[in-house]
């Protein structure tokens, strides 16, 4: 009926899209979307993620009704763009198509009221951000999208629609990719002004479905004209008004101003001041808000050190997110290797100088008591701001000197790996955190401060492994001794019978 209308780039993100003829007779077809039967092939690095095989037939593309998918994208278009955390509790590691998928299985099992609730909240967090659930009967893949730090997370299963017919088979395995803001959203934007601009006008001139097509003109006209702050969904409205007024009594506007992208609705990159801010409680006391401020004019105007700038660009720091924990040893283990070659040594006497390195990255360590305690830590660098990192020592992770370093070097892994290509950071650490985030910089901060070889040295001469020892090197390494015993475990030097009992210690306070 049409040629294929190509939006994006297939070695990215690109969507392949036609109108196409409806072998129904009108009065048989689905209402309202009867009118938008057509072609979809999505691709990902040049794998198709809706090719499929039935019945001995090969497709690249879906056919089916598309008006569902396009309501779906125009109204679930902020949270696809601009919503990066989970609503509910204890998410499974890994990407969206991982943890909803497991979340929705273990959830579903139960019949109490706290299960029935995370039941729901993943359950509509599924249906803001996963294409299958826009299918209305159609063979769509579980693909999903959602924000990511500052780029944007494509996941996807593999697994047929639970409805599919005998032998259907994707042929893409699970799989994800981590791509730019603009190399999804601007496509994705593409394909609503097209849909809306270019209908198969055959099919609309029954009213039965010019009503469905009109609101879905309506749809994507409001979200072309929705401002900046409208975008913003992980920052509560009322905090960031007050952070905005709270800017502005210094004159400082333009560190809180957003601006959407030049080719769509979204917003590709929130200023840090703002990001700094997300996800944080709305009643945030106003004290808090002006020193956190300050910190943030204070280091505006300046910018990466040579070496921290160069280390923070480095691809080896970038992760599928798959394996947080090995992840951040690995990274921990390049950064000491690139340290030594740049002829900093920071292991001396026995412990790992995390003040030291901070130094030779320029990165500035500032402490403060805020008045909330669910703030640990603040990481902040790129984009025009020194590095820094803030220690919040109303924070119990923060009372000793052992708490503040290992905050120091989880900061410290955000600031080199959590940017893409050595951009802007203005992350905040606490419970609301992405959760394989915070994994990846506790295991990169337990393994540079603790590094293996370090710690060889300190066992070899040791007849036994006991409270006592452990609590010796924890003092000698300046880490707290509960760290240090999961360390231990982790890199295989006791057994999970000497870390249970150890820990145990820890608990006790021994």
């Amino acid at each position: 009926m049409n040629e294929y209308k190509s939006f994006g780039e297939p070695a990215r993100f690109c969507l392949r899209v036609r109108w196409s003829r409806d072998s129904a007779a009108v009065d048989q077809r689905p209402i309202p979307h009867g009118w938008s039967m057509g072609c979809l092939d999505l691709l990902v690095g040049n794998l198709s993620l809706t090719a499929h095989d039935v019945e001995v037939r090969r497709r690249h593309e879906i056919e089916w009704y598309l008006g569902p998918f396009l309501h779906w994208l125009a109204d679930n278009w902020v949270p696809l763009f601009h919503e990066e955390l989970f609503s509910w509790t204890r998410p499974p590691s890994g990407p969206a198509s991982v943890s909803v998928e497991r979340s929705l299985n273990y959830w579903s099992k139960y019949e109490d009221d706290r299960a029935r609730r995370e039941y729901r909240a993943v359950q509509a967090w599924y249906l803001r951000h996963c294409m299958a659930s826009a299918s209305s009967g159609g063979l769509f893949p579980n693909v999903y999208i959602r924000r990511f730090l500052d780029q944007v997370e494509v996941s996807w299963t593999g697994q047929p629609p639970e409805f599919a017919p005998r032998g259907l088979q994707f042929q893409a395995a699970a799989g994800v990719a981590r791509l730019s803001v603009s190399e999804v959203a601007d496509p994705l934007w593409d394909l609503l002004q097209w849909a809306t601009h270019c209908p198969p006008e055959l099919e609309l001139q029954d009213p039965r479905y010019q009503a469905d097509w009109d609101d879905l003109c309506r749809k994507v006209e409001t979200l072309a004209n929705k401002p900046a702050a409208e975008l913003v969904i992980d920052v509560p409205h009322d905090l960031l008004q007050r952070v905005r007024e709270n800017f502005a009594r210094v004159s400082r506007s333009e560190l809180v101003e957003l601006k959407r992208a030049e080719n769509g609705p979204y917003i590709s990159e929130k200023p840090l001041a703002v990001a700094m801010f997300g996800g944080l409680s709305p009643n945030l006391a106003d004290s808090d808000i002006i020193a956190l401020r300050d910190v943030l004019v204070d280091r505006s105007g300046q910018g990466d050190s040579d070496l921290l700038e160069m280390l923070s660009g480095e691809s080896l720091y970038r992760s599928m997110g798959l394996k947080p924990y090995d992840d951040g040893e690995e990274f921990a283990d390049y950064f000491l290797d690139d340290l030594e070659e740049k002829g900093i040594h920071p292991k001396i006497e026995g412990f790992v100088d995390i003040h030291a390195i901070c130094e030779r990255l320029g990165i500035d360590i500032v402490v403060r008591q805020l008045e909330t305690a669910d703030i640990r830590g603040v990481a902040l660098a790129g984009q025009g701001f020194g590095p820094t990192i803030l220690i919040n020592t109303s924070h119990a992770f923060n009372e000793t000197e052992a708490g503040q370093r290992f905050t120091i070097a989880h900061e410290m892994c955000h600031i080199l790996a959590d940017r893409e290509r050595a951009k802007g950071i203005g992350h905040t650490s606490g419970t609301w955190a992405l959760p394989s985030i915070e994994k990846r910089a506790n295991a990169f901060a337990a393994y540079l401060l603790m590094p293996r070889g370090l710690v060889l040295s300190q066992v070899k001469n040791l007849a036994d492994i006991g409270e006592d020892e452990v609590r010796n090197m924890s003092a000698t390494l300046r880490v707290s001794f509960g760290a240090l015993a999961q360390h231990l475990y982790n890199l295989g030097i006791i057994d999970d019978v000497q870390r249970d009992r150890l820990s145990g210690s820890a608990k006790a306070g021994r």
